[in-house]
């Protein structure tokens, strides 16, 4: 039987316990939101629109100042996702409320310094390599994909460049002055969003009936070398969340082989599909931020994140080793053997 996903930790959950461990006073009101709009449709409901996620969820309580039209106040969201929020006031005046350098809505319990929206990014690199240790297990969350990119060629060889593919695009990465750039204007393609890690890859010439050539994977014998560009890509290395390339000099197609992983959070109210990792997720999370604020407790905390997540590998490796496997009988057919099921 699957598990329900309330089971799961909440990404609030873990916000909640970095901000206690970098003592950014969650209680108060927090970060000051300057919104696009402010409106109400006469009959109390209201709607604030901002310009980036400001990582308010839902029963987040909201304090509204430096408005007009009766916006000012304290209220509960009654919705909050993405860039949008909204809310009940019966007393705010039909229309849209003056927006000036003054205008802001505060959180209570969102941080005043390290906001949902400023620790998403860690919460998800967290989040990344818990999947890639879990993966190692053999945990059956997970299984194989495939991608298909085209990776554009370079104007000219340069030996210190790289072709760098993320799941943000392409890019490209260069010692010299000027650096070669992509024989095309504005380059397509990015990883899957979600790839947790690439096993193989192939490629062949773009718009080539050939078959794909199996490209030489560097990333655990020592990095892609320093050499001029020719035709082929040939080799690749994964490192920082990308797949990187020497690079060649005509276009080329590539199919990606990869790992799937569980999808991004994005908000407060997303659940980290992962029974029981508040703790490893906390501490990662904390050991990431904390040295922007001296780095006095960084490696309690990756220690401790590095204890839970163990623990959480343990948890998955009994699980694997619970399952009983029997041996199919030996068959007179050609071909067929011992199979393990």
């Amino acid at each position: 039987m699957s598990v329900s996903t309330s089971n799961f930790p909440q990404v609030r959950t873990v916000t909640q316990l970095v901000r206690n461990m970098l003592a950014d006073e969650p209680i108060a009101p927090g970060f000051p939101f300057i919104p696009l709009t402010v409106s109400s449709d006469g009959a109390g409901n209201c709607v604030a629109t901002f310009g980036s996620p400001p990582g308010f969820i839902a029963d987040d309580v909201i304090i509204l100042a430096g408005f007009n039209n009766n916006q000012n106040g304290t209220f509960t969201l009654t919705a909050g996702a993405g860039t949008q929020i909204t809310w009940q006031n019966a007393a705010a005046v039909l229309g849209q409320a003056t927006i000036t350098s003054t205008s802001t809505i505060q959180g209570y319990g969102t941080g005043k310094k390290y906001t949902d929206t400023a620790l998403m990014s860690f919460v998800n690199s967290a989040y990344r390599g818990i999947q890639r240790a879990l993966r190692g297990t053999g945990s059956t969350e997970f299984r194989v994909g495939q991608a298909f990119v085209t990776i554009p060629g370079l104007t000219f060889t340069e030996p210190s460049t790289q072709v760098i593919l993320n799941f943000t695009g392409l890019s490209i990465s260069s010692d010299a002055n000027p650096a070669p750039v992509f024989d095309v204007a504005n380059p397509l393609g990015q990883l899957p969003a979600t790839l947790l890690m690439p096993r193989k890859l192939w490629e062949r010439p773009t718009g080539s009936s050939s078959n794909f050539v199996p490209m030489v994977d560097l990333t655990n014998s020592g990095g892609l070398q320093s050499r001029p560009q020719n035709y082929n890509l040939s080799s690749w290395e994964w490192i920082e969340d990308g797949i990187s390339f020497i690079g060649a000099l005509q276009d080329n197609d590539i199919k990606i082989e990869f790992d799937i992983g569980l999808p991004a959070v994005s908000d407060g109210a997303a659940q980290l599909l992962v029974l029981n990792s508040e703790d490893y997720h906390a501490f990662t999370v904390a050991s990431m931020v904390e040295p922007s604020r001296g780095g006095k407790n960084t490696q309690s905390y990756d220690a401790a994140a590095e204890d839970a997540k163990e623990k959480l590998i343990q948890a998955a490796t009994r699980g694997q080793q619970m399952h009983v496997s029997r041996s199919r009988s030996f068959s007179s057919r050609r071909g067929v053997s011992r199979r393990w099921y």
